[in-house]
Parts: C-alpha cells; structure tokens; sequence
C-alpha cells in the first residue's frame, strides 16, 4: 500500500475509534457527518491506490510535483492546528493563521500545478498535481486533529468550552469540511494556475516583472479586505472575507503561474 492511501485508512480507524467512544457525538446529523467523513476518506483511498499503480509518464510527473507540496502543506496544517490548541492565540492571531493558511495553500497548490503544467505541457497534468497534494495534506490534517484531539480530550474540553461529545462533533464537521473542500479548491487553483502559465509563458521578462507587480496588487487588496473583515460585527463580514479569499487566489495563484513561466525562460 502506497503511503499516501496509510494516511486515510489510519484515519477511518481514529475516526470509527471516536465515533464508538463517544457515541452522543453523533446525535443531531453527526452519524451524517461521521458517514461522509468515512466515504470521503475511503475515496480517498481507491484514488491514492488506483492512481499510484498507473504507468502514465503523465500521471507519474503529477504525483512527483504534487507530493512535496502536499506533504509541505500538511506540515502546515498539523503546525498551525497544534498552536491553535495550545497556543492560546489572542485576536486577532487566530484570524491572520487562518488567512496564512489559505494563503500558503493557494501559493503552493499553484506552484504544484504549475511546474507540473510546464513538464507534462497540459493544463489537466497541473490540476492532477494540485489535487494530488491536497488529497494528502487533507488526509494528514484529518489524522493529525482526530489524533490530537482523542489525546488531549481535556485540552480540547478547555479550548471549545464543551464536553467530550461536542469535541468529537467538532472533529467531525472538521474532517467532513476539510475532505470535502480540499479537491474542489485544487481543482479551481490547478486549472487558474495552469491557463495562467499557458497564457504567459511566452512574455517578455519585463512584462512579467509588471504582471508579476499586478499579482502582488491584487495580493495586497485580498489582505486589505479581509483586514477590513475583521474589524466588522460576524454578520457582516462574510462579503470581504469572500472578496478577500478570492484575490488571494488569483493572485498567489497567478504568481506562481508566472514563476513557472520565467524559470522556463532561464
């Protein structure tokens, strides 16, 4: 068994383990949440599996650019998760790990999809990279916060202010999010990514020197919207974040577009 599909199968055992320990957790649509969680993670599975036994040249470039970024990413996620439980972050700490989070994500997945769009020359080749290194970094995120939070169920008791039953619904809508949510935006920052560097892969190094000024641009007003965001009462605040997140993307997106584009060039 590849060591990308051990990640999901460990983490069906964690998650049936928490399921069976505290079983209140999955009253109020948990079982629904458990069940999906379970579906996603044995998916994950058959593709890890089916796909690493392929022969393709092309498959084989998107699983080898798409490892580091997802095994980097998960690093990411299991750093970020540990401070959030034990760190005690005050505002608005937490918030700016949320935004680096999507931040690093978005650069890196593109980076992925990048590199693996100028070797195997086809969009659908960088896409597989991207999601590629998602289904890893989400698989290990998973198995990291079901471990943490089994073993430290006090800590988490003290962190959500709840009892055991509510820190494994919480683990629950995590994982459910975290595995669902994954692929789609790999999918989205492959494919922008991708035709980002088929479109520019033949400028100028001074056009992208200027391109690469107004991805920065486009960077610096995702993070002044979501500044904003955080200075607002919650209920306002979903239309910045969402303005916010989505300039991040196409600028962290379209800077490693253009990356890949002037090291093709070099």
């Amino acid at each position: 068994m590849p060591i990308e599909a051990a990640l999901p199968v460990v983490g069906v055992v964690l998650l049936g383990y928490a399921c069976a320990s505290f079983p209140s957790s999955l009253a109020n649509g948990g079982a629904a949440r458990a069940a999906i969680s379970a579906g996603a993670l044995f998916t994950y599975v058959a593709v890890f599996i089916t796909i690493r036994r392929s022969r393709s040249e092309a498959v084989q470039q998107a699983i080898r650019f798409g490892r580091p970024v997802g095994l980097g990413l998960a690093a990411a996620a299991v750093l970020g998760h540990s401070v959030e439980v034990f760190g005690a972050l005050a505002p608005p700490l937490p918030a700016l790990l949320g935004v680096g989070t999507w931040a690093l994500m978005f650069l890196l997945l593109g980076a992925a999809a990048a590199e693996a769009a100028r070797h195997g020359r086809s969009i659908l080749v960088g896409m597989a990279s991207s999601v590629w290194a998602a289904m890893i970094s989400a698989s290990a995120t998973v198995l990291y916060a079901l471990s943490l939070g089994l073993m430290f169920m006090s800590r988490m008791q003290h962190v959500l202010n709840g009892p055991p039953s509510l820190v494994v619904r919480n683990m629950l809508d995590g994982a459910m999010s975290h595995l669902l949510l994954a692929p789609v935006v790999a999918i989205g920052a492959g494919a922008a990514t991708g035709l980002a560097y088929f479109i520019v892969r033949s400028v100028r190094r001074r056009t992208a020197v200027m391109l690469t000024a107004g991805a920065a641009l486009v960077c610096g007003g995702g993070i002044t919207a979501l500044r904003v965001a955080s200075t607002l009462p919650r209920s306002d605040r979903p239309p910045y974040v969402m303005l916010g997140l989505l300039a991040l993307a196409i600028g962290l997106t379209s800077l490693a577009a253009l990356f890949a584009a002037v090291r093709r060039q070099s």
